[in-house]
């Protein structure tokens, strides 16, 4: 800590203070509210930067009196990489985000907030961790309080570390913290899904802006697919026809759906951002749920829509014509079909369509898409979850059920106008 005296530009003598930050390579200078009023003299200057000094040093012994505390039983960045190791080997889609729920949240609880460096006695804090959870904010957005599924993530988080721990044989035994009942769980409802006046309204806001992104909107509402899956498509994934799986295509018939063609998709795209690595090879990894990328874990998705398909097609001979031209190789793969969109492209759009409609509609996201198309292959045909499951790629499927209640709430709705307009006749 050094001093100096200055001048302003009445002529005025003030003492200001800076301290050298070896972290940032430069001297940092104390704001004015950090110095006190009462430093007249060089002498008192001196004594301050003196006070200051004892500060910084003691605050230097506590932080290295925590961090040798924290390291007492074990060190934790050893475990840490034990988990990501295992975590990208159990979950290769999630790994991700349960890393981030064990840093921001799991570690933050149990070693600050408890000063418990021993993991056998975590176990003894799982009902507070809880009742923590439900006060703690969030790390990122602009929302006061985590939401109940995102608890439960953390939670999951939790039971994997000290599973990991236990197979690593750094604990005795595994308590797995209780999650958060289902009922408390946001659930999509009928404000999840398009109606055909939504998507007529969109669609032509769309089209204003780009062709693409309504391209990409009508896929996305006629097949079910997610934004990574359905911008992972390529040429190797479009086919004419009825899918030639046989119980597939036996339970379509079954349903009298008649399908135009059909996507088998294997892989989803593997960076947020990135599509392509520094050979222009498409980033990929496997599927939602599904641990590799491989033929016999993927996904059969049937085309109903005529336009849809014709789309696709339109899409998949460009493409093609770019693969005969070897642009990126010899890889089908590597040629997508909706090449040069991004992630967020549709989303940041649809984002600004519900803000310019003026509170008309509940703003819905790209992946209401999704939950349209459930709700509406749910009911085409009569509540098959088995088959609906299959196309959708859910991992249960209680997940699926959820739809028929949004199903049926349209319905109703729909009932209810009739009534209202032409009245009901006594039996």
């Amino acid at each position: 800590m050094y001093w100096e005296l200055r001048k302003n530009t009445k002529g005025d003598r003030y003492y200001t203070f800076a301290y050298y930050d070896k972290n940032l390579n430069k001297a940092i200078r104390l704001k004015k509210s950090e110095v006190p009023t009462n430093i007249k003299t060089a002498q008192d200057a001196e004594e301050f930067c003196r006070i200051k000094e004892a500060e910084h040093e003691s605050a230097k012994i506590r932080i290295k009196r925590k961090l040798e505390w924290k390291n007492k039983f074990y060190d934790f960045e050893k475990l840490y990489q034990l988990y990501i190791k295992d975590m990208k080997k159990r979950a290769p889609n999630t790994w991700e985000n349960s890393r981030y729920f064990l840093e921001q949240y799991v570690f933050p609880f149990f070693l600050t907030e408890k000063q418990c460096n021993n993991i056998n006695n975590w176990s003894l804090f799982y009902q507070e961790f809880v009742d923590w959870l439900l006060e703690v904010k969030p790390i990122k957005g602009s929302k006061d309080k985590i939401s109940y599924s995102t608890r439960n993530h953390i939670i999951t988080a939790l039971n994997n570390f000290m599973v990991i721990m236990k197979r690593r044989n750094k604990i005795e035994r595994v308590d797995k913290c209780q999650k958060f009942p289902s009922h408390l769980i946001q659930l999509r409802d009928i404000d999840d899904v398009y109606t055909d006046e939504e998507i007529g309204l969109v669609s032509k806001r769309l089209v204003d802006k780009k062709q693409c992104l309504d391209d990409l909107f009508k896929v996305l509402l006629n097949t079910g697919l997610r934004i990574s899956e359905c911008l992972a498509l390529s040429v190797d994934d479009f086919y004419v026809g009825a899918p030639e799986h046989d119980v597939l295509r036996g339970s379509l018939e079954k349903h009298n759906i008649s399908v135009f063609g059909y996507l088998s998709i294997e892989s989803q795209l593997g960076h947020k951002t990135k599509i392509r690595d520094e050979n222009k090879k498409v980033m990929r990894k496997p599927l939602k749920g599904r641990k590799r990328i491989k033929s016999g874990v993927g996904r059969i998705v049937p085309i109903f829509d005529k336009d849809v398909f014709n789309i696709l097609a339109k899409r998949f001979n460009a493409q093609l014509e770019r693969l005969n031209c070897k642009e990126f190789g010899a890889d089908g793969k590597d040629y997508l079909l909706f090449d040069g969109l991004r992630r967020n492209t549709l989303g940041m759009a649809l984002s600004e369509i519900y803000s310019k409609l003026g509170g008309k509609y509940k703003p819905k996201s790209q992946h209401c898409c999704r939950h349209t198309f459930s709700t509406k292959f749910v009911g085409m045909t009569c509540g098959d979850f088995f088959l609906a499951k299959a196309i959708l790629g859910h991992k249960d499927v209680e997940t699926t059920m959820r739809y028929v209640h949004i199903f049926e709430a349209i319905n109703r709705r729909a009932r209810r106008k009739v009534q209202v307009r032409q009245g009901v006749r006594l039996i």
